[in-house]
C-alpha cells in the first residue's frame, strides 16, 4: 500500500492516487479522494477535477476512513472475514 497516503489521509489530505487495488481499498473505491489510471492523462485530469471538488469537503472523511480501516479492531475484523471466505472454499 504505502505509508504516505495513509499518513496524508490521517492528517486530512484528500489523496489523488493510482487505481491500484490497495489504494482502491484505502479510498473506498475512490469515494474518499480520487483514483486515476497510470499512463492515462485524461484519467488523471478527471481525478484532479474530482479532487478539487472534494478537497474542501472530504478531508475529514479521509481521516475517518483511515481510522475505520487501520485501527487494530478493523484489521482484526477484516482478517476474520478473509479467513471465513477462505475456509469456505
Amino acid at each position: 500500500m504505502g505509508y504516505a497516503p495513509v499518513e496524508a489521509m490521517a492528517c486530512g489530505v484528500v489523496p489523488v492516487l493510482i487505481g491500484h487495488s490497495s489504494f482502491r481499498w484505502l479510498t473506498d473505491e475512490g469515494r474518499v479522494g480520487a483514483l486515476w489510471n497510470v499512463g492515462d492523462a485524461a484519467s488523471l485530469c478527471d481525478a484532479l477535477s474530482v479532487w478539487q471538488r472534494r478537497s474542501r469537503t472530504s478531508a475529514r472523511g479521509g481521516a475517518d476512513a483511515v481510522r475505520s480501516l487501520l485501527v487494530v479492531e478493523a484489521i482484526g475484523r477484516r482478517a476474520l472475514q478473509i479467513y471465513g471466505e477462505c475456509s469456505r472454499t
